[in-house]
């Protein structure tokens, strides 16, 4: 497999997709917690588990 495109400008973000529900709220977790915007609650939008999100780490090398 060749090298994944990554840099600190555009990061690769890895959502393990075997539980559909959990990926899910991963995806929603790390697009709400990209950007600030008016009245967000970082406490309500939680963090993200590491074992579901995280970065190229998670892609399963071959």
């Amino acid at each position: 497999m060749p090298p994944l495109p990554f840099d600190d400008f555009a990061p690769w973000t890895v959502i393990r997709g075997d539980d559909k529900y959990r990926a899910r709220l991963a995806a929603i977790q790390r697009i709400l917690g990209a950007f600030d915007y008016d009245r967000m609650d970082a406490k309500a939008v939680g963090s993200p588990d590491p074992r579901i999100m995280g970065g190229t780490d998670l892609w399963p090398q071959d």
